[in-house]
Formats: structure tokens, sequence, C-alpha cells
């Protein structure tokens, strides 16, 4: 990058106030010009560009009724065309896709993303490498290292720079982000898995132990009664349908509570799991 921050200075040196208060523009900065309050172009590029305002209509049509001065007009300059379009789209619209129809791909891509729009097709021609870039960069297509190395000379403007520097951060820098997000997607997949299998396995113990548990005392239990009902069997056998009866009551009645309470640690389970899984997260990030 020392070699682009190199270019950058060279650049900036050879740019007029208007391209370089764009370019900053582009970055995410602000480059403050002086201008003639008589100079309607420029008040409006400032206005877009610089103090980031919206336009009176009244210099919005001054600009619009303006005539060519030596074959330069606000529809044929690119800073001042988007510098229009920031301010009024739906009048600007026509011009601008007469423009960018007359021009590289690069533009396009340029007045696309400070426009947030998108048109429906490549308007441009693709005459340099830059313009490749921009073409790949509009499609969402992936950038190649080869097409960063063939572009990097042919820069020769601010905005050609700034495209190669967005291409060459698509190209490293959103791949490392694309293949930290399939480390998560494969970490939090992995762990999922491998925590359902040990809850179920620890469910599964817990359940067997709790079940070895009750049926020992229920045996038990029902030793004692049968020996019971065995020595009072004159007396008792009556009440040997009735025992039946509330025995089989007392099953079911076991069994429901073992139920819910199986439900119940499995939805246990699943909220610790999703708290694990939040702290992979941040472990991750």
């Amino acid at each position: 990058m020392v070699y682009l921050d190199e270019l950058e200075s060279s650049l900036v040196e050879k740019a007029n106030e208007l391209e370089l208060a764009l370019y900053r523009f582009l970055e995410g900065d602000k480059y403050d010009f002086s201008f003639s309050e008589d100079n309607a172009v420029m008040k409006l590029c400032h206005s877009s560009y610089v103090s980031l305002q919206k336009s009176a209509s009244k210099d919005i049509a001054v600009v619009r009724e303006s005539k060519a001065i030596a074959g330069i007009h606000y529809t044929n300059n690119d800073a001042q065309l988007l510098a229009m379009a920031i301010q009024d789209l739906s009048g600007e619209r026509s011009n601008v896709v007469k423009y960018l129809s007359c021009h590289g791909v690069k533009y396009q891509y340029i007045f696309e993303r400070v426009l947030d729009l998108k048109f429906d097709s490549l308007l441009g021609s693709i005459d340099d490498s830059i313009d490749v870039l921009s073409r790949k960069m509009i499609l969402d297509h992936e950038i190649e290292e080869s097409d960063l190395c063939k572009a990097i000379s042919s820069i020769t403007s601010l905005i050609e720079l700034f495209i190669y520097k967005k291409a060459f951060s698509n190209r490293y820098i959103d791949i490392e982000d694309r293949v930290m997000d399939k480390i998560k997607t494969d970490v939090e997949t992995s762990f999922r898995k491998e925590a359902w299998i040990v809850t179920n396995r620890i469910f599964t113990v817990v359940l067997i132990f709790l079940i070895t548990i009750l049926f020992y005392y229920a045996w038990s239990f029902l030793v004692r009664v049968l020996d019971y009902i065995l020595s009072n069997w004159d007396a008792l056998e009556p009440m040997t349908w009735i025992l039946g009866v509330l025995s089989t009551g007392f099953f079911l009645f076991i069994g429901k509570k073992l139920k819910h309470f199986g439900l119940y640690f499995l939805h246990s389970m699943k909220k610790s799991m999703g708290r694990l899984i939040g702290f992979s997260h941040d472990i991750l990030d």
C-alpha cells in the first residue's frame, strides 16, 4: 500500500479543488474549498460534497439553465453532474443515463455508489482495467489478483484510485470476512451437533437412573404389600382389585411426571446450549 499512498500524494497535487472535494467525499471525508457566490455550479458542488446541505431550488434552477462555456457544461462533467444528481436525482436522471452511456463503466460504479441506485444494465464501455474492476464490483463478481495487477498501472485520476482501493478491499478484506463467517458457521453447527449428542446421553443416563430408583422403591413397596395381603388373604381378598387399580394409577402418575421432567430437562439444556453458542461467538469475534 506504500505505492498507493505515494500515488495518492502525486494525484492530489495535480487535482483541482472540485476533483479533490469529490475524492474526499467518496472516502467519507471533506475537503473545503472557496468559491465565488456568483459561481452557481461551484456553490452547488460545495453543498453536495462539503457542507452536505440541500441547495435552494433557485440555485439548482440557475445551474440547470446555465449554458456551456468553451464546451464545458455540468452535464458533461462527472463531478458537477454528480453534485446536481445528489441535489435533484429525479430531475437529472436522464442526464445521468446519457452521460454514463458515453463514458467508461467506472463512472457508473461511482454514480451508483453515491446515489444509492442500481441501473438495469451496464451503461458505459469497458475502456481500461479500471473499468474491468468497476464492472466486476457492479455485477458482484469476484475480483481476481490478476485484475488488480493489471489495473494498478492504469490509475490516472483520484476517482480511479478510489475504485482501485475498493476493488483491493473486496479482494482481500472482504474475503477474510467471508472466511471468518464460514468458520463461525461451521463452529456453531459442529457445536450444536456435539452439544445435542451430549444432551441426549445425559438425559438418557439421568432417566435410567431415576427409573431404576423408582422401580426399586416401587418393588420393595409392592413386595411388602403382597406379603401383608398373603398373610391376611381371607380378610383382604376384596381389597386386591382396588389395590390393582390404585397401583395402575400410581404408575401412570409417575410416568407422566417423568415425561414432564424429561421435557423440562431438554428445554433447560437447549437454553444452556444457546448461551454456550453465544459465548463461542464472543470468543470468535
